[in-house]
Parts: C-alpha cells; sequence; structure tokens
C-alpha cells in the first residue's frame, strides 16, 4: 500500500526503478510541468488539512466525552499512524519535487529507513482500521458483554499486536534497500532483489496492505448492516414515527460503512496497479504522461490518511459536540440546555464506529 513506485519528483527519469533516478532538463513551457507544478500546491495542502484534521480527531477522541467509548483510542492510534504517514510520504514527495534531489538517494541509513517507516506505517493504518471495524461488529453482535470483552488493556494488546506484526512483515526491506553509486556524485537508492523477488514483494504489498484488509472492513461493515437490519424488525412496539427516524439511522450508517469500505480501496488501489504495470504503461504512454499518472494517484493514495476527522464530524453528532465543547464550550452549554438527554446517546457512526 505505500509509494513504492517511480520517483513522484517533477524530474523526468532516466532509469525506470522504484526508488529515485538521477534529474534529467525539465521543459517548465511544457503542459506536464504546468499541471505538476498544481501537484506542489496540492501536497502541502494534503500535508496541512491531514495533520490539522488528525490532530483534533486525537484531542475529541482523547476528550471526557470519548473515553469510555470502545475502540476510541484505537481510532486515536489511526489518527496517529495516519498523521505518520503523512510526515514519512508527503514530505518526502514535496521535498523531491521542490529540490528535485530524492531524500531516499542521501545515505544508507534514509535509503533503507524512509521506504521501510512508509511501509510499516500504511499498512498498521490499513490494519487498524480493520480492528475497529470488527470492534464495532462485535458491540452489535453482544452489546451487553462489549465493554466487558473491549477493556482499555484490550484495546492497547491489539494495538501493539497490530503494530508488531505489521512491523515484522515488512523488516525485509531494511535489508533489501540499498544505495548504489552510479557516478561520483550521482548515488541512487533502489531495492536489491531480483525480478522475482521484486513482483512478489510488490504482490505482498497489494494483498496484505490494500485488498485484504478492504475485504474484511467490507465483511464486517456488511455484517453491521445485516445486525443493525434485524434489530429493527425485531422491534414491534415502535411508533411509526420511531420506525422511520430508525429507517434514517439505518440508511445513514449504511452509506457511512459502505462509503468508508469503498473509499479506502478507490484511494489506494490506483496507485498499486499502477506501480505494478509502470513500464508497461510508460512504454505506451510515454514518461511525461506517465508522471502525470503517477502525481495524481499520489494525491488520490495520500486523501486516503486525511479523512478520518472530516467523516467523524459528518457522521458523528457526539463528535461534533466535544469538539465544538473544545473550541467553544459556551456554545456547548447553550446547545446541551436543550438537548442533554439526547446527546448522552450519540456514538461515532465513521470508519465503522
Amino acid at each position: 500500500m505505500p509509494l513504492s513506485g517511480n520517483n513522484s519528483s517533477l524530474v523526468d527519469n532516466s532509469k525506470n526503478n522504484f526508488y529515485g533516478t538521477p534529474p534529467v532538463q525539465i521543459n517548465y513551457q511544457s503542459t506536464a510541468w504546468k499541471i505538476q507544478a498544481m501537484y506542489l500546491i496540492l501536497c502541502p495542502i494534503v500535508f496541512l488539512i491531514g495533520i490539522g484534521g488528525n490532530l483534533l480527531a486525537t484531542i475529541v477522541l482523547r476528550s471526557k466525552s470519548f473515553r469510555k467509548v470502545p475502540s476510541s483510542r484505537v481510532l486515536v492510534a489511526l489518527a496517529i499512524v495516519d498523521s505518520l504517514v503523512l510526515l514519512v510520504g508527503v514530505l518526502r514527495v514535496f521535498t523531491t519535487s521542490v529540490s528535485e534531489k530524492e531524500i531516499r538517494n542521501v545515505n544508507t541509513g534514509l535509503c533503507k529507513l524512509q521506504p521501510f517507516l512508509e511501509f510499516w506505517m500504511t499498512h498498521s493504518s490499513a490494519w487498524l482500521l480493520v480492528l475497529v471495524t470488527g470492534m464495532r461488529a462485535l458491540s452489535l453482535i453482544s452489546p451487553l458483554k462489549v465493554k466487558a470483552w473491549i477493556t482499555h488493556r484490550v484495546e492497547w494488546i491489539s494495538i501493539i499486536i497490530v503494530l508488531l506484526v505489521t512491523f515484522a512483515s515488512n523488516s525485509y526491506v531494511l535489508f533489501g534497500m540499498k544505495l548504489e553509486s552510479k557516478t561520483k556524485t550521482i548515488r541512487v537508492c533502489h531495492d536489491g532483489w531480483n525480478k522475482g523477488l521484486s513482483e512478489a514483494r510488490e504482490l505482498f504489498d497489494q494483498i496484505f496492505g490494500s485488498f485484504i484488509p478492504f475485504a474484511f472492513i467490507l465483511t464486517g461493515n456488511l455484517i453491521i448492516l445485516s445486525l443493525m437490519l434485524r434489530s429493527r424488525r425485531t422491534q414491534q412496539n415502535l411508533t411509526q414515527g420511531s420506525i422511520n427516524k430508525d429507517q434514517n439511522k439505518i440508511k445513514s450508517t449504511t452509506i457511512m460503512l459502505l462509503t468508508v469500505s469503498f473509499a479506502f480501496l478507490v484511494t489506494t488501489a490506483p496507485l498499486l496497479v499502477f506501480s505494478r504495470e509502470f513500464n508497461n504503461i510508460q512504454a505506451r504512454i510515454g514518461p511525461d504522461n506517465t508522471g502525470l499518472l503517477w502525481n495524481s494517484f499520489q494525491i488520490l493514495f495520500y486523501s486516503n490518511y486525511i479523512l478520518n476527522f472530516y467523516l467523524y464530524c459528518a457522521s458523528g453528532k457526539a463528535f461534533r459536540l466535544a469538539l465544538i465543547k473544545i473550541l467553544s464550550p459556551e456554545s456547548t452549554r447553550k446547545f446541551s440546555n436543550g438537548s442533554h438527554g439526547q446527546t448522552q446517546n450519540c456514538t461515532v457512526t465513521s470508519r465503522g464506529i
């Protein structure tokens, strides 16, 4: 799932590899340059929006209002990991685009550490999202026991297990990357595997980092939807007005859950497929158009790591109220006076919660 493909700078490439190549002359009057210049603007915007949103999400989820919400700690971990993806990935892309120098080519340490951290954090983000969805499904399967099952200790242990498994599964990157000197002044960071191992690594990245998590997330959300529909059918004593309200809640949650699942696949899959078919695509459409597609897919890829906070705001009434309470306590008091009893039962519904 991380960026394991072609150099993402505004630099043309003299060799097709995934970890940076020497720069060549750029035509600043070309359409390609103008479009890629827009990419320089989008990159810091994505970074600032993502870091700001994840920071606010962390503050809200650690507030008193959410301390007893199941999986709130996993959501905090998800926000932190997503921020690290932006720090490790977007900053690398932006600095490479501005300076035309690949940070991975600076020294052997960065050559190994930067791609490893990017692989580790992106895979961790995907599997933390799987964990969140599973906890939400469990809370609907057995709502009376969920607080006894999903304790603070269980949450922390689950987070540590996810981080350790993704760390171990990506540790091969630390041993596979190497810095090779092309000339006295040009060094290139690239993988040291043969073609077969390189293709196997890319396939593992796609399956473990994107497609399997998506399958779990989608399955979990379908289970959640099924349980909600079954619960509605068993409520025989509700008035028609309550049924309509429940139907609206189910519809809203359904759209949210399915949107989150498909957003995850849509934002990550194109870059994975593009990386795998990079050489074939470049041979067909040329290096300029290939660079444009690569930059576009990178922005799409990183948008996956800025969505959480805004999805929480869009779908979670309790989250919005907690955010308002932090930003404007006076407004919250006025709002709560008229709807105190109702707001106590609100829960975050985005990302499977």
